[in-house]
């Protein structure tokens, strides 16, 4: 109710437009704030996932996990 007092009476269907606009430009602006961060932490979980690392960090477990029989 306030907001269409605000906005004096803006269609629905633009509010909501401004509302999505406004969500993607505070997403892109964050994005570019923490960038460095972001690819940092991508970094870190990519050598995480890396495949080679997965397959012998499973060796080690099962290795360690095998049963005595």
């Amino acid at each position: 109710m306030a907001v269409g007092i605000l906005t004096g009476g803006m269609p629905a269907e633009l509010g909501d437009a401004l509302i999505a606009i406004d969500v993607i430009a505070l997403t892109a602006f964050f994005g570019m704030l923490y960038a460095r961060e972001i690819a940092a932490a991508t970094r870190r979980f990519m050598a995480l996932a890396s495949p080679s690392l997965l397959l012998s960090r499973f060796r080690l477990w099962r290795s360690a996990h095998k049963s005595p029989h």
